[in-house]
């Protein structure tokens, strides 16, 4: 593969004799989608209904250009282009196409071409909109549009839609490019890409919101280095990525909300040490990651709610002296994470509700003493439910509860048959004395 030499703009407005495109000098790709002109064989770059009368045509990438698809759709407030085909420039025939009426992304609106940067783009709603295909590749996927692009290594076999589901992934819903090769391009290939391609937004940096971006991407196989420092919203960002080994050092101390940031990312075997010292939301942030098998010293000390946050970790076989002293929110967060053989002191003082928060750690047999000696919570419904806990780690649990001194709660610790010590006992006998429920191993 070489270097193409000019700028994108002329690269677009060569004749047919002199014409050199992106597939022309990049050349392998499975699929190429464009409303810009790719390949030297490309002729219609996209097939278009019409609102008016429900009449389709195809257009060539000048035709979008000079007004001819424009004159065609209207230009009235009552015009609209939707997108029932977009052809793909690779010479493969992996058209992306969409024969529901209702589910077609839009390239005009009320008699205007719908534009990003002075650029036409298809416009997804966000709720039904995709447009679908079948491919194999292995490679460099570069996905553009008005919020941002960027190359991504993939992995396709199979039925393939442009948007990864089409209620609930937010990125791109203005495209205007996607090349999939079927193989990896080298730094420098994407270095000279990216200088060449104009008609797209490069630069996630001014993206604040990430809200399920990435969501159920699971083509994705590596991620890229890209800005994301203004972010402050990363709710479910990469939300089932499930095809990802590792994660990069992205900058997302901005952050706030990771609620499902990475759940389900089920491949990931490690994470990086991110800042997240302004988050506050961790519920489900890692919910399934069950190919994890340690996690890092994370800042987390700001975050108050880690409902489900490390649920189904199946894999992790420790865990870190994270600062989880704001936390107030502890139901179900270490749930299923069956590795687990001992736990640290966390600071959980500020916990209120603690339900199912250890429940089939199955191999969990040292707990702490002390972990509750100061909280409110009475909530500990089935919170040690089939473990394996030791006769002494289940005294630690039940003395520091009673230590805590609230009445009238719930606790059930269960699984291992490690019989109560006296002083257990006692705890136990004072906890049901104040009203509590309790549930120990050996039936005391």
């Amino acid at each position: 593969m070489g270097l193409i030499l000019s700028l994108d703009n002329s690269i677009h407005s060569f004749n047919r004799a002199g014409f050199v495109g992106l597939l022309d000098q990049y050349t392998g790709a499975a699929a190429g989608y464009s409303l810009r002109r790719l390949s030297v064989n490309t002729t219609n770059v996209v097939r278009v209904r019409r609102s008016s009368d429900n009449a389709e045509d195809d257009f060539t990438a000048d035709e979008i250009t000079d007004g001819t698809l424009l004159a065609w759709v209207g230009n009235t407030a009552s015009d609209n282009g939707f997108v029932t085909t977009w052809y793909d420039q690779s010479g493969n025939s992996n058209d992306a196409t969409q024969g529901t009426a209702a589910s077609q992304p839009k390239i005009v609106s009320a008699g205007s071409l719908i534009t990003s940067n002075g650029y036409t783009v298809i416009e997804y709603d966000g709720t039904d909109d995709n447009l679908t295909t079948s491919l194999t590749a292995t490679g460099t996927m570069l996905m553009g549009g008005s919020d941002g692009s960027a190359f991504y290594e993939v992995d396709i076999n199979g039925s393939y839609s442009l948007l990864a589901d089409a209620s609930n992934t937010d990125h791109p819903l203005n495209e205007s490019i996607r090349v999939i090769w079927d193989s990896s391009l080298t730094t420098a290939q994407k270095t000279a890409i990216e200088s060449l391609i104009t008609y797209t937004d490069w630069d996630f940096s001014d993206v604040t919101n990430f809200y399920r971006y990435w969501m159920q991407r699971t083509e994705l196989t590596n991620f890229p280095l890209i800005d994301t420092s203004s972010g402050t919203n990363f709710y479910a960002a990469w939300y089932q990525c499930s095809s990802l080994t590792s994660f990069p050092l992205l900058d997302v101390s901005s952050g706030t909300n990771f609620r499902e940031s990475w759940s389900n990312c089920s491949s990931l075997t490690s994470f990086p040490l991110l800042n997240l010292s302004n988050g506050t939301t961790f519920r489900l942030a890692w919910y399934q990651c069950s190919s994890l098998t340690s996690f890092p010293l994370l800042d987390v000390s700001s975050g108050t709610n880690f409902n489900y946050a490390w649920l189904g970790c199946s894999s992790l076989t420790s865990f870190p002296l994270l600062d989880v002293s704001s936390g107030t929110n502890f139901s179900y967060t270490w749930y299923g994470c069956s590795s687990l053989t001992s736990f640290p002191a966390l600071d959980v003082s500020s916990g209120t509700n603690f339900n199912l928060a250890w429940r089939d750690c199955s191999s969990l047999t040292s707990f702490p003493a002390n972990m509750f000696d100061s909280v409110t919570a009475t909530n500990f419904t089935s919170a040690f439910q089939n473990t394996n806990l030791s006769s002494q780690s289940i005294e630690n649990i039940v003395v520091s509860i009673d230590t805590a001194g609230q009445s009238n709660g719930t606790l059930n610790i269960t699984g291992g048959g490690n019989a109560t010590t006296a002083t257990a006992q006692t705890a136990v006998d004072n906890l049901r004395g104040r009203g509590w429920t309790v549930t120990v191993p050996d039936g005391y």
